[in-house]
């Protein structure tokens, strides 16, 4: 998230939104500007002081800057909490002035880019001279996204307001793109409820045995981990053995200086995987692998992300190579074993590249290669109708069972950094109306289904608000059959309860916890116990498997252990969407007068797997969480949990 921020809001300048420099000019710049009678101006006394912080980044004398910065720390004088809500202000707001500066100061001066090349140069190097990121990650991000970003914003009429909330929606959470100025309404049409009477589990008198199921999540195995190197590099991903050193790397609004020089050591990445953003060895995939090959398993659901997060150095090679490498390791260590995939947001090339159906895209833009090598690559699972829907467009559904179906959806259609659902905002690809055909089909014949993908809905800022709130439609249409829904991309184990009008439940989503470590997390894996036919598919229970990256790398030796089973944690005979839901009001109970109400142990222990860390404190998260106590922690947390169509994400169930 962090580098695309910085990368769009740097990109912008294509279509006239970006910073301008010399910093030393600014000011000036905006006084001649305001002399011109020029409209939506920022004032510059409200710029002075944010462009206090973005100057003493640029100057030559190091001493300068941490002078500065101590005086701007002195003067704040708030708490560690205040002071990261001032943080975010100070990115908001520095983010929509210069946006609308460089607007306004285009506008009256003239100037433009003779082509996209120069464009690329130009702002690499105002990328390089703020030092948001590091010289090789300016270029090569710009270089990937560049087109992608210039195309999209040149088309679509934004604000700098909507842009800065879009790219940065935790720093400015109150910007939000208008449905009536960007046409973002729509619903998929939805057939009346059905009059046919579902059968009942309870009419069987022999039950299906209970079925073991792997979810296995955001593996972002790296090819590149060298043990040794650096884990503490200044770039969006360490561990890489050519990785940028010492503090020259300066976030050029947030007052922390070096960055991540909070709560990282100076130790090397060790032998197994490194807690400080890194991804996961390719030694530890496969050794992971073999610890569950040792269990019993009848089919496994794979929810997407398997290249690492150095997406400024990708190609479309890379991908596909890394694509076809670990399909044939999965085959190769459950060879009997079916497997369900879903297409995570950093698989296609560049990462976050889906552009709809309608939209008409050429060469390194375009998504056919990738679709068609998925289809290639998930032959030996997939029969030859749900291979002619991942060529479309990444999604397919298909039986598991006589009367138990999985439906695999491309959420990367309602992925807040896939620019390209900007130029088709109505039903990406006609996926959702897809899945509603499926659903009506599955309900005629008596099945019960589960969904599967990467992004979750309703997950806020990441998934878009108009698609998640049709998906709520279709969930609460066809509540009836759907018995599972399973998500990953946030890294975290999670679980979201969907509810419908008049506070009705619905349905329970899983959010797996990901293999990958990146960042502060242990690699991890999850066993579902699925009830069988006659029982309703539904999900009962579910033991998570992880290994202690600090202890294997003391000992260099990994052990993969349950780290807990969800009804024993969670205190309850059986995990059930109206489980979730009694827990989830006692939770919120506590979130409404902590002092008042003693922690529920269930409560302790889902925060306490949340993160599944033991070696970290929650606060530490840092951009993950916004919190900075354990009690804020505990309220952001559940405060994830409810979603309903309103998509209010901190609605009282």
């Amino acid at each position: 998230m962090h580098l695309l921020c910085t990368f769009v809001v740097s990109v912008c300048c294509i279509v006239r939104f970006a910073f301008s420099f010399p910093v030393e000019s600014f000011e000036k710049d905006l006084e001649n500007l305001r002399n011109s009678n020029e409209q939506n101006l920022p004032e510059v006394d409200d710029l002075r002081e944010v462009t206090r912080h973005i100057r003493f980044k640029v100057e030559k004398n190091f001493q300068d800057e941490v002078q500065v910065e101590k005086n701007f720390q002195d003067e704040v004088q708030v708490g560690k909490n205040e002071r990261s809500k001032k943080v975010l202000q100070l990115k908001c707001a520095t983010c929509i002035l210069l946006v609308n500066y460089e607007l306004s100061r285009v506008k009256i001066l003239g100037g433009d880019f003779a082509s996209v090349d120069d464009m690329v140069h130009w702002v690499a190097d105002k990328c390089k001279l703020l030092k948001l990121e590091t010289a090789r990650v300016c270029k090569g991000a710009l270089e990937n996204f560049g087109g992608e970003v210039s195309r999209v914003l040149s088309q679509v009429n934004l604000t700098a307001e909507e842009v800065c909330g879009i790219t940065m929606p935790d720093a400015c959470p109150n910007y939000k793109v208008t449905t009536d100025n960007h046409k973002t309404a729509w619903n998929v049409s939805l057939p009346p409820k059905s009059h046919l009477i579902p059968i009942s589990p309870r009419k069987f008198t022999i039950e299906g045995p209970t079925l073991k199921v792997l979810h296995l999540t955001d593996v972002h195995v790296d090819s590149l981990y060298k043990v040794g190197s650096t884990a503490n590099c200044n770039e969006p991903l360490c561990c890489h053995g050519d990785d940028v050193t010492g503090d020259d790397i300066i976030e050029p609004i947030d007052p922390e200086q070096p960055v991540r020089d909070v709560h990282v050591s100076k130790q090397p990445a060790g032998q197994w995987g490194d807690y400080r953003y890194c991804d996961l060895p390719w030694w530890t995939f496969t050794d992971m692998m073999k610890n569950i090959q040792t269990r019993k398993i009848d089919y496994v659901i794979w929810t997407g992300d398997i290249p690492a997060h150095d997406v400024w150095s990708q190609s479309k090679r890379q991908q596909t190579e890394l694509l076809f490498k670990l399909t044939s390791t999965l085959v190769e260590y459950l060879p009997f074993v079916p497997i369900y995939p879903a297409v995570g947001n950093h698989d296609s090339f560049p990462s976050n590249n889906f552009p709809p159906s309608k939209v008409r895209t050429s060469g390194k833009y375009s998504v056919t290669w990738f679709y068609k090598a998925l289809a290639k690559a998930w032959a030996p699972w997939l029969g030859p109708e749900a291979l002619k829907t991942v060529e479309i467009g990444g999604f397919y559904t298909t039986l598991v069972r006589p009367g138990h179906r999985i439906v695999s959806l491309n959420t990367n259609f309602c992925y807040n950094e896939n620019w390209w659902i900007w130029l088709n905002q109505d039903d990406p690809s006609g996926m959702l109306q897809w899945f509603v055909q499926v659903l009506t089909e599955a309900e005629k014949n008596n099945e019960k289904v589960h969904v599967i993908g990467h992004v979750p809905p309703g997950k806020s800022p990441d998934c878009r608000e108009e698609w998640s709130k049709n998906y709520f439609r279709i969930v609460e249409r066809f509540r009836d059959i759907i018995s599972g829904q399973f998500f990953g991309h946030t890294h975290f184990d999670e679980v979201l309860v969907y509810y419908g009008p008049s506070q009705r439940l619905m349905s329970v989503a899983y959010i797996g916890p990901s293999a990958t470590p990146y960042a502060w997390l242990n690699p991890a894996y999850r066993i579902y116990d699925v009830s069988g036919f006659g029982s309703g598919w539904s999900v009962t229970n579910h033991r998570t498997y992880v290994m202690n990256l600090a202890t294997a790398n003391t000992r260099n030796t990994t052990v993969w252990y349950v780290e807990y089973d969800a009804c024993q944690a969670f205190g309850v005979d059986k995990l059930s969407p109206a489980a979730w839901d009694k827990l989830l009001r006692e939770w919120v109970k506590y979130n409404e007068d902590q002092s008042a109400v003693k922690i529920p142990e269930s409560l302790k222990n889902y925060v306490k797997f949340y993160v599944r860390n033991d070696e970290i404190s929650i606060p530490k998260l840092g951009g993950e969480l916004s919190c900075s106590t354990l009690e804020d922690c505990v309220k952001e947390i559940v405060c994830k949990i409810p979603k309903n169509k309103t998509f209010d994400v901190c609605r009282k169930v």
